[in-house]
């Protein structure tokens, strides 16, 4: 119901009444014997508690400068102790800072105590500017001798790889050059991206070597040649390694190589003397001739002349074919005249024509007519093989040779007859009939026949089928072309017909059988019926003929014969008693017939 605590020695005691629990809370650190008496007079509790001091608030120190640009870092410590729980959640005693912001820590000691948080640090982090772009004020691939201006965006300060501080710098040496530029809080940018500047050598001063004399008469040439480059540009504008130059003058050449650097040759001068004007030839007669003959040419120069066939006189008389040229030197140049070309064409033997067969025969028929000279043949025809094939009539010559210097053979006639004209064949009657049958056939008059069977007579008697042609002959023995084909249709006769009874053929009076031909178109019976059967009920000899789709009628069949026998009296029973009688009784019943009863 009561307690009473004591906290040691110079701590005020103190009481408690009613039902726990009851709590005492120590803030000052140390050990207390705490003892509790319960009731006033029972037992006392006693505790020990002991209260851990709190480590000293710690004090950060800093590694640099707090204050920096971004990309550099400032290491905060704290002082040594168990543990540290810095504000950016780090546990090390040191950090590396690379961003803005204040920070603290709290330091734990080997009792578990965590200190109060450390005064904050501050740490600025500067931007750096953007990281620039250079700007080329043209190419950057350029022969020895050039330069380009590179420049950097407008800023507070700059410093390029060189070692240059100005915004702008001109480069002359090949190289791969960045800047980096400054803000106004000192803070530099990453470096540029890398501009690239190439300076090509320039090619060796290019030697013209001529291929012969720089000086020589019109209508000559020179070769002018430029070392082995990658591209020429000829003063005359020729781009080729060499150039082949006619006319007077100065000419230069300008390499490049590969890398489109230029150097200038020095100048190669061109001498080129007037040559005589052209001669021209004259022919004093025709220039195509028959052997023997001749034409005299003339050069249009009075001197100077030497001709293709050596001559050096003005004039030359020529009877052989050539092609004739003059040459006039004035001065040690010189000028050719145009060939005048002389044709002398010697005189062929006359032919002679040879004909391969018969020169008169009947039309549609040829003879091959044969030149004796082997070549240079041109016949009446306009033909010029050796040999033509002629199929009509006419007189035909054959010509060889030409330009004038031809012979020609003397006619070869040929008579071509004319052919009767194409006969029509006559039939005595119908074309198309039965086994047995004929029909004639008659070409129209004239002087001979012949028929596609082989008869040579003016008319045929046909029994068998087939397709007949007929040509006629003239007095000049020519056959005609083949009349228009005559067929001759020729139908087989129906199979001679078997008859069919159907039941027996002889039977008593009052009876029938049937009698049946085999399937046909049509049908004749014996007794004039016309149907396929026929019911027959009277004795008689039958037959019958059958006819087939194209109308042939059969042999008549084999006789059927039918006999009718009479019927007997009709018989009369006869009783010997009553008819009427018990039964286990009999009666005889008697036939008026003593034979053939049942």
């Amino acid at each position: 119901t009561s307690y009473a605590w004591n906290f040691g020695a110079g701590a005020t005691p103190a009481t408690a009444t009613g039902v726990g629990p009851h709590t005492v809370t120590y803030s000052t650190s140390g050990t207390k014997n705490v003892s509790l008496q319960i009731n006033g007079t029972g037992p006392t509790a006693n505790q020990t508690v002991t209260v851990n001091a709190l480590p000293a608030t710690p004090t950060i120190t800093a590694g640099g400068p707090i204050t920096f640009c971004a990309g550099s870092s400032v290491t905060l410590s704290a002082p040594a102790s168990s543990s540290y729980l810095w504000s950016n959640g780090a546990t090390t005693q040191s950090i590396n800072v690379t961003t803005a912001g204040t920070y603290t820590v709290q330091v734990t000691n080997a009792s578990g105590c965590q200190s109060a948080a450390s005064a904050g640090t501050t740490v600025t982090v500067n931007s750096a500017p953007a990281t620039p772009t250079i700007t080329a004020s043209g190419p950057t691939t350029f022969c020895s001798g050039g330069s380009v201006t590179l420049s950097a965006p407008a800023s507070t300060s700059y410093l390029w790889s060189n070692g240059a501080t100005t915004q702008s710098i001109t480069v002359t040496v090949a190289g791969s050059y960045t800047v980096q530029v400054g803000n106004a809080s000192g803070c530099l940018s990453a470096a540029s991206a890398a501009t690239v500047v190439t300076v090509n050598a320039l090619p060796a001063i290019p030697t013209i070597t001529a291929g012969g004399p720089t000086t020589f008469c019109a209508g000559g040439s020179v070769t002018l040649s430029a070392p082995a480059s990658t591209s020429y540009l000829w003063s005359n504008g020729a781009t080729t390694q060499t150039i082949t130059v006619t006319t007077t003058g100065s000419y230069t050449v300008t390499v490049s190589n590969a890398a489109g650097c230029t150097r200038t040759s020095a100048a190669t001068s061109v001498t080129v003397n007037p040559a005589p004007a052209t001669p021209t030839i004259t022919a004093g007669g025709p220039t195509t001739f028959c052997t023997p003959g001749s034409v005299t040419l003339t050069s249009s120069s009075a001197t100077g002349n030497t001709w293709s066939n050596g001559a050096t006189t003005q004039s030359i008389t020529v009877s052989a074919s050539g092609s004739y040229t003059v040459t006039v030197t004035s001065a040690g140049c010189s000028s050719t005249s145009t060939a005048t070309v002389v044709t002398a064409t010697a005189t062929p033997a006359t032919p002679t024509i040879t004909a391969g067969g018969p020169t008169t025969f009947c039309n549609g028929n040829t003879v091959t007519l044969t030149s004796s000279a082997t070549s240079g043949n041109t016949w009446s025809t306009g033909a010029t093989t050796q040999s033509i094939t002629v199929s009509t009539a006419g007189t035909y010559t054959v010509t060889v040779g030409a330009a004038g210097c031809s012979a020609t053979s003397t006619g070869t006639t040929v008579t071509v007859n004319a052919l009767p004209t194409t006969p029509t064949i006559t039939a005595g009657g119908p074309t198309t009939f039965c086994a047995g049958g004929s029909v004639t056939l008659s070409a129209p008059t004239s002087t001979s026949y012949l028929w596609s069977n082989g008869a040579t007579t003016q008319s045929i008697t046909v029994t068998s089928a087939g397709s007949y042609t007929v040509q006629v002959g003239n007095a000049s023995g020519c056959l005609s072309a083949s009349s228009t084909a005559t067929a001759v249709t020729v139908n087989a006769l129906p199979a001679v017909p078997t008859i069919t009874a159907g039941g027996p053929t002889t039977f008593c009076s009052g009876g029938s059988v049937t009698l049946s031909a085999p399937a046909a178109t049509s049908y004749l019976w014996s007794n004039g019926a016309t149907s396929q059967t026929i019911a027959v009920n009277t004795a008689g000899n039958y037959t019958v003929q059958v006819t087939n789709a194209s109308g042939c009628t059969s042999a008549s069949s084999a006789v059927q014969s039918v006999v009718v026998n009479s019927n007997p009296a009709q018989p009369v029973i006869t009783a010997n008693g009553s008819t009427s009688l018990c039964n286990g009784s009999t009666v005889d019943l008697s036939s008026s017939y003593t034979t053939g009863n049942n």
